[in-house]
């Protein structure tokens, strides 16, 4: 075990080092390097000494710790990390804890996201605004990017007509986490160019060639949203950096400046999107199934959701899905329950978060 722990703390020590090669304002505007935390299932390292692990570290992000936020990351093998990529996805995080700090209120409603369209033609479209994004970013014609940059606009507005309100959990994410993102990996440019280059060419092929993760959006908007303010810093577009106060979205922001047009989406088919899209469905369904037909247990209560992992959660009808863990709340005793996953959450009708009964699986 010590053998582990002074891994550990090593790696802690070389993170530090690539963290003090980044300049952070020029990543965005009064943004600071705060603190931050590596963390295992035994121990959790701080720049001076350690504690044992709590469920207070769960996941990777910024947590309220003793009054202030820290940037924290899960790190089980640290011989396998390198200390240059993970120092940049920790600025990821400390960017979240600068967000926190200054009052933002854009955070995406992932408990809502889950009611987001499953219909073919909006992953088609989507699909469509993925390759253009690429190709903007590939073209060294400003004007070729510019225009391409003005098609993308009018088809997400297109969508957002078509789909209503649902469709602005895209422009959650991309400002959030697409942000986050973005400095990220700027910071990355400034640790190692190598890295850098790789990373962009990483996300460009993923947003073209790995058609199934369109239909994770909290996961692809990621991507898209960090690709998309590359796009408008090679453009010279500016978008409003400071966050209290802010309502508006990054995109809503730039499509009210830059406006569109009316398009027609009548070309706009993709048999690979259909493909995928039948076996997405079907995936789902699947995976409920499985959960059902093994024994269960069933708790009913009431109680609301208080914590989740958004990337690991889908949703049918009136039930949720939770392949790692939900964390919910009785509404009278106002105690906490962890439920490792897989488990199931049955929601009160027309609410997105208050639950009556959850099934955990029979040992």
């Amino acid at each position: 075990m010590e053998g582990i722990d002074c891994k550990m703390r090593n790696l802690y020590r070389n993170i530090e080092l690539e963290l003090d090669k980044v300049k952070y304002n020029d990543l965005w505007a009064e943004f600071f390097r705060t603190e931050f935390a590596i963390y295992n299932k035994t121990k959790v390292f701080f720049k001076s000494g350690e504690i044992p692990y709590d469920k207070r570290f769960l996941g990777n992000t910024s947590i309220d710790y003793n009054g202030s936020n820290l940037a924290i990351w899960y790190t089980e093998n640290p011989s396998q990390e390198d200390s240059r990529e993970l120092a940049s996805n920790i600025i990821h995080e400390m960017f979240h804890s600068y967000q926190i700090t200054n009052n933002e209120v854009r955070f995406p409603d992932d408990l809502k996201g889950l009611d987001y369209p499953m219909d073919l033609k909006n992953y088609e479209i989507k699909y469509k605004e993925n390759i253009l994004l690429v190709e903007a970013l590939n073209s060294s014609d400003r004007n070729i990017k510019y225009n391409i940059l003005k098609e993308i606009i009018s088809l997400r507005m297109l969508r957002l007509r078509k789909y209503g309100d649902i469709i602005k959990y895209e422009f959650a994410i991309e400002t959030i986490e697409g942000s986050a993102e973005y400095c990220g990996t700027k910071a990355l440019r400034d640790i190692s160019k190598e890295l850098y280059d790789r990373r962009i060419e990483n996300y460009k092929k993923i947003l073209t060639e790995d058609i199934s993760i369109i239909f994770n959006v909290r996961k692809i908007c990621y991507y898209t949203g960090v690709l998309f303010l590359f796009l408008l810093e090679e453009l010279d577009i500016p978008f409003t950096r400071e966050i209290s106060g802010q309502n508006e979205y990054i995109f809503e922001e730039i499509s009210d400046k830059n406006g569109y047009d009316i398009v027609n989406i009548d070309d706009i088919k993709s048999l690979q999107i259909e493909k995928y899209f039948r076996e997405y469905i079907n995936e789902r369904e699947k995976k409920f199934g499985d959960f059902f037909n093994k024994s269960f247990v069933k708790h009913k209560g009431n109680f609301y959701i208080c914590g989740y992992d958004p990337m690991n959660m889908i949703k049918q009808e009136d039930k949720i899905l939770c392949s790692h863990f939900i964390v919910i709340m009785d509404k009278v005793s106002k105690k906490r329950l962890f439920l490792n996953g897989p488990v199931v959450v049955k929601l009160k009708k027309g609410t997105s978060n208050h639950v009556v009964e959850y099934y955990s699986k029979a040992y």
